[in-house]
């Protein structure tokens, strides 16, 4: 029987890790569709916006032809090439590290003559007016060579190529910038059949050629940079990969690239000096997953509109001449009142006396007069002020005040140093601020800053610098709404794609990548949270597996994250939350149907033997039935209607079938009402256990105040059967109490709760001993050793029982201990004892005579009568000296 339990055990936790199993392989096969991949990313996209920006390395920006330039130089597609190298030739005279274009030059544009280059005369023939064309490409070519530092942008597509007879040249040129790959076959890179190259000249003279492209996932959205694509058999670097190798100095030629695993580049080093070894890592597709540093308009990525480049480029000639002013003014003070000696400290600094210088000079020149006083707190009053200066002298007084503020407290809001300050000029305060504020954040204030009146440059409410062109790297490209060039990602809807270009750039420069846990590693995270499913959700309550499942569910989405933020790895969350959650609940549908069952098999099992309440007990306690046979030590009760051959034949079927019925049901009730089991009826034959399914310290207890109760209740029931001239039932009860094997017996389609064993057949051979004694209730020395506290009993013999060898000690059960005898009934059970102890003495004569004062106090007390009986007999035929005192039963 143990085997069968736990064969069932068995069979039940494989069905519940099953359906855990199950559940992951579907997940699994969910990860491949579409729409599972669409929700893992969007899932991902919000990890990027808990997580927020990271860091942005400051020498990346970018260079945008937005909306505003477009408003002001017009449709993008009307622009001639001039306006791209000057903006080149502007950034480069500022100190650009690099400028890479996202944009590109296939063809070659036409010569153009512009109004403006047209002079008012000198032309004189046709010659003179063809020379007045201007050949831009000509001229972009010669900058792009002069700068040094120009990446230009290239595509691949499956188009036709304008024109293929140009290709095997343009390979030729391209030779340093893309990687011999025979394999490519083997792996997943996306391949093209057509290559569009910027011109051949633009070729030769650039520092590298990249691909200016994107890639958006099944939704759209753009979360991977293309390192690499596949032309002719060879790889073709992307515009950020081709960047950075020539940033530290990496041939393209010499980069490793290992599909499904990095891009190795060699060593290389930073321009300070400082050493870089970097593996990227990608996976079959040569991409590389993007770490968005922020959105596109965070603080922290700078952003120079095209048009306010050339604007700041021409307005901060003020700024030069005034820097060069100063620092004539503090090497030579006299220059101040002396304008021959600035003219000639001018022309020495290369600076043409123009009026520009001239209206800078009489600016600075007037505000010396007041700088020394306001330098030392002292204000001037306004009526000592010329009219036509004061403007000059407010503008040094803000700045000197803005300084004091800003040095003692760099971080001080604009807010509460405009309150400070005091002064009602909004449009000055407000740039006086800003540049102060940067001049302390970058070289600080010098006796060359002073007098303290600058010329700042505010574009679209941003203050333009040199500190943002120097040594920076440019992404240059459109940034306008309604462009091409705008896509979703992580955190904005239409984000402009040359920022993709830039967030590469530094995904790689700052090694901040993130790595894609393998598809494996995802199959098995998903396995192992179905099994673990399967494995622990039986084992709890309802209300513990939703707490559990809601723990297990938080600590993984925090793991993710948290993994995510600080590691950079990328946890599949969409299969594993859904494994937990449908794991879960399809486990907890599988045990509540399971349990349903077992509950409907309890009912119907033990609702014939035990009360209602039992079975209630038992359906929230399975565990109690342990189905398939337990050993047990269980108390059994057998009862028998004395002479009740006799009783059947004084009566029709019919009074016979009511008159069982009415006893049955009484002694049931009493049964039940001690939460005994029913096991069976056989006629007029009860068979009850004591102790199981529920079990009970005390079953032996109960089934003797049991047998008791019943004895009194007949008594009741005889009286009212006499009145009505039935037959009065007298009842023989045995119980026995010992080890025995309760649980399922029969065959496999009708099963009976029931009890077997030695111990069981004991107590039934003790219900017909009360014959040989005149006894009702009989017990044995198993029962009356755990009930001799509770219960008044006496000794009645050890008997030997049919089909034993080893005797047993029996009583009969008097009454219980609580109650109490009667004084009549203690006489006889007193003189009843003494005459056992002469029997047992072989003391015969002696024995009868207390069995016959036992029996003058009861002329109707059974054992006195038997042993009365026997010691007459003795007395007549002694047994012998080897007589032992016990009593061999001769029938069942």
């Amino acid at each position: 029987m143990p085997e069968k339990k736990e064969k069932r055990n068995f069979k039940k936790i494989f069905t519940q890790l099953s359906i855990g199993l199950l559940v992951s392989i579907i997940i699994i096969l969910f990860s491949l569709t579409g729409l599972y991949e669409t929700i893992e990313l969007k899932l991902l996209d919000e990890r990027f916006k808990i997580r927020g920006p990271v860091y942005m390395n400051p020498r990346i920006s970018t260079i945008d032809i937005d909306g505003y330039t477009l408003g002001i130089e017009g449709r993008f597609q009307d622009w001639t090439r001039d306006k791209h190298y000057k903006i080149v030739k502007i950034v480069n005279e500022l100190g650009a590290g690099m400028i890479g274009f996202d944009f590109y030059f296939p063809e070659k544009s036409s010569k153009v003559l512009k109004i403006e280059d047209v002079p008012e005369k000198d032309i004189n023939n046709k010659d003179d007016l063809l020379n007045l064309f201007q050949d831009y490409d000509k001229e972009m070519s010669e900058t792009i060579k002069e700068s040094g530092n120009v990446i230009l942008g290239q595509t691949l597509n499956d188009n036709e190529p304008p024109k293929p007879e140009l290709i095997p040249e343009a390979l030729k040129r391209l030779a340093p910038y893309y990687i011999e790959f025979p394999d490519w076959n083997k792996y997943k890179f996306e391949v093209k059949s057509n290559i569009e190259h910027p011109l051949l000249d633009f070729i030769s003279t650039s520092n590298g050629v990249g691909l200016a492209e994107t890639f958006a996932d099944i939704d759209g959205s753009v979360r991977r940079y293309p390192l690499f694509k596949v032309y002719d058999g060879k790889l073709f670097p992307a515009l950020a990969l081709v960047m950075f190798c020539d940033y530290i100095g990496v041939k393209i030629k010499d980069i490793k690239v290992i599909p499904g695993d990095k891009v190795d580049i060699p060593p290389g080093h930073l321009p300070d000096g400082t050493p870089v070894d970097i593996d990227i890592p990608i996976d079959n597709k040569g991409m590389m997953m993007m770490n968005w540093a922020g959105s596109y308009w965070d603080e922290n990525f700078q952003h120079l509109p095209h048009l306010s480049i050339s604007t700041y480029y021409e307005q901060r000639k003020s700024e030069v001449i005034a820097e060069n002013i100063k620092k004539i003014f503090n090497k030579i003070p006299e220059s101040v009142n002396n304008t021959d000696i600035l003219i000639e400290e001018l022309e020495k600094a290369g600076i043409e006396i123009t009026e520009q210088v001239e209206y800078v000079y009489g600016v600075l020149s007037n505000g010396v007069l007041f700088d020394e006083a306001v330098k030392n707190g002292e204000e001037v009053p306004k009526d000592l002020v010329p009219p036509d200066v004061y403007p000059i002298y407010t503008e040094i007084l803000i700045n000197h005040k803005m300084y004091d503020l800003l040095k003692e407290n760099l971080e001080i809001s604009y807010e509460e140093a405009n309150e400070k300050i005091g002064i009602d000029d909004e449009e000055k305060v407000r740039l006086s601020y800003k540049f102060i504020k940067h001049k302390l954040s970058s070289d600080g204030i010098t006796e060359l800053d002073y007098p303290l009146y600058f010329f700042p440059i505010e574009i679209e409410g941003k203050l333009i610098t040199d500190d943002m062109f120097k040594d920076k790297i440019f992404f240059y490209g459109l940034t306008a709404a309604g462009t091409w060039d705008l896509n979703p990602m992580p955190y904005l809807d239409r984000y402009p794609m040359l920022g993709l270009h830039a967030n590469a750039f530094n995904t790689i420069l700052t090694q901040n990548f993130l790595r894609e846990l393998s598809n494996w590693s995802v199959i098995l995270i998903i396995l192992g949270l179905g099994l673990l499913m399967g494995l622990i959700v039986p084992r709890l309550s309802p209300v513990k597996g939703v707490v559990i499942v809601f723990v297990l569910l938080a600590g993984y989405l925090f793991t993710a994250q948290y993994l995510f933020n600080t590691k950079g790895i990328i946890v599949d969350v969409l299969g594993s939350v859904t494994t937990l959650i449908i794991g879960y609940l399809s486990v907890t549908v599988y045990n509540f149907f399971s349990e349903e069952k077992e509950k409907k098999m309890i009912r119907g099992i033990f609702s014939r033997y035990v009360t209602k309440s039992v079975v209630d007990e038992l359906i929230k306690n399975p565990d109690m039935v342990k189905l398939g046979g337990e050993r047990k030590i269980l108390t059994v009760f057998f009862s028998d209607v004395a002479g009740f051959t006799s009783v059947s034949e004084k009566l029709t079927p019919e009074e016979l079938v009511s008159l069982l019925n009415e006893y049955l049901t009484a002694m049931t009730n009493i049964v039940l009402k001690s939460d005994g089991m029913i096991d069976k009826y056989e006629g007029d034959a009860i068979m009850a256990v004591f102790g199981t399914p529920i079990p009970m310290p005390d079953h032996a207890t109960r089934a003797c105040y049991v047998s008791l109760e019943m004895q009194e209740k007949l008594v009741g029931m005889r009286e009212k059967w006499h009145q009505e001239g039935r037959p009065e039932l007298k009842v023989r009860i045995g119980l026995n109490t010992g080890p025995m094997i309760a649980g399922n017996m029969g065959a496999q389609d009708r099963l009976d709760y029931t009890v077997m064993g030695d111990s069981v057949n004991l107590g039934s051979r003790l219900e017909g001993a009360n014959k040989q004694y005149g006894s009702y209730i009989m017990i044995s020395e198993f029962t009356y050793e755990m009930v001799k506290n509770d219960i008044e009993a006496r000794f009645l013999d050890s008997i030997r029982v049919k089909g034993k060898k080893l005797p047993v000690k029996v009583y009969e059960v008097l009454e219980r201990k609580e109650k109490g005898l009667p004084e009549n009934k203690k006489k006889v059970i007193e003189a009843y004892n003494q005459g056992m102890e002469c029997y047992l003495k072989q003391d015969w004569k002696k024995g009868i005579f207390y069995f016959e004062n036992a029996l003058s106090n009861d002329s109707e007390d059974g054992p006195s009568k038997v042993y009365l009986q026997r010691c007459q007999e003795y007395t007549i035929n002694p047994p012998g000296t080897d007589w032992d005192g016990v009593y061999t039963m001769t029938t069942k």
